[in-house]
């Protein structure tokens, strides 16, 4: 289950990343539109963002790496949840064009298009922050044990092995 979350975590991201850098390099007059929390052009922000999703995908592809790719996923994901909140924040209300020029080829209305990327991000963020739960959990449980050894309850402390 743990792995199918992250092969399944890098494909999403993956392709997410490769519609951005096709539509970066496509001629759509949004592209030029300067965007309201960046102040770059939405041409140069895709690019900037698919370099990240691309690494936080090659993350999901290696071999455990222990914390760091639940970690990158949560990063990546709650970086995304903060940048749509302010585009609502400074009146940004139209969809998102994260899957650029694919929603064409696709035959998707951009409404469409941002309910995907949504369901994309929220599926992100459940296993992100499940699997960083799960990969902390062994520690947390070491560290309760030794609190409550330090505040002399040894006794509870074994009990809740």
């Amino acid at each position: 289950m743990k792995r199918a979350f992250y092969i399944s975590s890098g494909i999403l991201l993956s392709l997410l990343s490769m519609a951005k850098v096709v539509s970066a390099t496509g001629d759509a007059k949004v592209l030029s539109t300067i965007d309201p929390i960046f102040f770059m052009s939405f041409r140069t922000l895709f690019c900037v963002i698919a370099v990240f999703e691309i690494a936080v995908a090659i993350l999901c592809f290696r071999p455990s790496t222990g914390v760091l790719r639940p970690l990158a996923i949560c990063w990546l994901s709650t970086s995304i949840v903060f940048y749509r909140l302010g585009l609502i924040a400074v009146g940004y209300h139209k969809p998102c064009g994260c899957l650029g020029g694919f929603t064409d080829a696709l035959r998707l209305s951009p409404e469409q298009a941002d309910i995907i990327a949504k369901c994309v991000l929220v599926y992100l963020l459940i296993g992100g922050y499940t699997h960083m739960l799960i990969s902390f959990a062994p520690r947390l449980r070491v560290e309760f044990k030794t609190i409550l050894a330090k505040k002399g309850n040894p006794e509870r402390a074994e009990t809740n092995s």
